[in-house]
């Protein structure tokens, strides 16, 4: 059975969502400990995922430590020179091919790669619609654009050759 892997871009979701506005009121580690928290419920519902990751920019990560995992939820902080941007794209990446990538971001170039390189685009609401539904797949948020399969074939395409990958 192929691996399922949900990679989220965490601090876009935390500012992107009206769901961390309180937490973050109080501080970044409350709002990235409420969003661990919230994705940890979110797979403690559903296996529609074998491997959850949270990445965040590590230059905000006061502890110091690149990765963390409980066992239901990896958290990976980005390492000096290295953006979160840059991590997800390299872990999106290292699945491509072997397994079914589901990337969470508003950002464009995260977007953008991401799909470049065959994983599935979840928008921070699709991705809090998920965790209040209960919903177990990722095809269950439809992505932002409707189009049909020979133009997305074409945008990727191109996007690959100007980016020059695979």
């Amino acid at each position: 059975m192929k691996q399922s892997v949900l990679i989220i871009d965490g601090y876009n979701v935390l500012w992107r969502s009206r769901a961390f506005g309180k937490s973050l009121d109080v501080s970044l580690e409350k709002a990235r400990t409420d969003l661990i928290g919230l994705v940890r419920k979110y797979r403690s519902r559903t296996s529609a995922f074998s491997t959850v990751v949270i990445v965040f920019d590590g230059g905000a990560n006061p502890g110091g430590s690149k990765a963390f995992s409980d066992g239901t939820v990896r958290v990976r902080f980005s390492g000096p020179g290295e953006s979160a941007d840059d991590l997800i794209r390299a872990i999106v990446r290292r699945h491509a091919g072997g397994s079914t990538v589901a990337v969470v971001s508003d950002d464009n170039y995260v977007g953008n790669n991401a799909r470049a390189h065959g994983a599935r685009l979840i928008s921070v609401a699709g991705l809090m619609a998920l965790i209040d539904r209960g919903r177990t797949a990722p095809s269950a948020v439809e992505d932002e654009k409707d189009i049909d399969a020979a133009t997305a074939a074409d945008i990727t395409a191109s996007l690959k050759k100007i980016w020059r990958v695979g």
